[in-house]
């Protein structure tokens, strides 16, 4: 069995081949090992050999990078003058994070405390939310405000290296237990005891397949009929964080999906405000321009669209047809299944 005969194997069952975006999905996959008994022999992963590529800690897409000198394989940091520098990840430098702030405080911290790239992405998404991405200059500057009063070079959420997830997903969660890129090497092992391997030879069994607890319906229906559609799983999606945001682009992106798709969010008409379908009021919101639809002028239904190479809120007529954004009926809110596949190679 080679690579692509497993990830074939995992998109015919599954999702696909397992993504790892942080040490939680790490630990359910290491626990899923031991409980197989497959912890010591160790599994592939859906991390395949490819040309350098950029991607930010947090899956957003690269639009936007200051010039600077890279040597490929490093992390990025933003120097004293604002601008980018190329770096090795396991240098030690103080670094930013980035937080859902009100709108009258910053929502970027810089943390003094010098540490590796990766070290530094653990603490960002155990005490905030991740490494700040960058967009465009405007938000750079703001960055760059926040971390002027340190000489030193600080780690922003910037990678670069020769790594890319078979789902296509955009994470730069990386946990090497050797050197981290290798042009030889086309996949990777991860084991209990061992940590993370690249590999040449990609003929490791078993293989780590997941599935999604989100899908998006294969048909069009209104607002209404979407409702009544994901009953039958475990009901509308309703993005209360950052992070279930995320999760709603990775899948979006994977799947290509540039068209509105129906979220659980509706309007009350006669009050104005928004709620969610499970009853939560919008404590967290991510509005297209960044302004709250509002009474007369708003639609009442709620979708997740494409704007500038992101993916936003939007009210949209209740009586267009729209696929579904939906939880799956077989886990419960949050969860992701991961699937030990034995495949024997002929």
């Amino acid at each position: 069995m080679n690579l692509i005969f497993g990830r074939n194997i995992c998109r015919s069952h599954y999702t696909d081949l397992v993504s790892l975006y942080d040490k939680t999905d790490e630990e359910q996959l290491l626990k899923l090992l031991q409980l197989a008994k497959k912890g010591n022999c160790g599994t592939l992963i859906g991390l395949m050999g490819s040309s350098n590529s950029y991607k930010w800690s947090n899956g957003d897409i690269v639009i936007y990078k200051k010039n600077y000198l890279n040597n490929h394989n490093n992390c990025v940091a933003m120097t004293a003058n604002g601008g980018w520098e190329a770096l090795n990840c396991t240098e030690k430098r103080p670094f930013i994070c980035y937080s859902d702030a009100p709108s009258n405080s910053s929502r970027y911290t810089l943390i003094e405390e010098k540490k590796t790239w990766q070290e530094a992405q653990d603490y960002c998404r155990e005490n905030y939310i991740d490494l700040v991405s960058i967009k465009d200059e405007q938000q750079n500057n703001a960055v760059f405000i926040e971390r002027q009063t340190n000489p030193n070079d600080s780690w922003i959420g910037l990678i670069c290296d020769g790594w890319e997830w078979s789902d296509g997903g955009l994470s730069g969660y990386r946990n090497w237990s050797s050197a981290a890129f290798e042009p030889s090497k086309t996949a990777v092992r991860i084991s209990h005891y061992e940590g993370w391997n690249p590999e040449t030879n990609a003929t490791i069994t078993p293989i780590i397949c997941y599935k999604d607890h989100i899908h998006i319906s294969d048909v069009s229906m209104t607002w209404e009929e979407s409702l009544e559609y994901c009953r039958g799983f475990n009901g509308s999606f309703c993005i209360l964080s950052e992070k279930e945001q995320l999760a709603a682009k990775r899948l979006m992106r994977r799947l290509n999906i540039t068209k509105p798709v129906w979220l659980g969010l509706q309007q009350s008409s006669f009050l104005g405000f928004w709620v969610w379908t499970i009853g939560q009021t919008l404590a967290w919101n991510n509005w297209k321009g960044g302004q709250v639809p509002r009474l007369p002028l708003s639609h009442h239904c709620g979708a997740l669209m494409s704007e500038k190479d992101d993916f936003k809120w939007a009210d949209i007529n209740c009586m267009t047809k729209q696929r579904a954004l939906c939880f799956d009926w077989v886990v419960n809110r949050g969860a992701k299944i991961l699937q030990i596949s034995d495949v024997i190679d002929d």
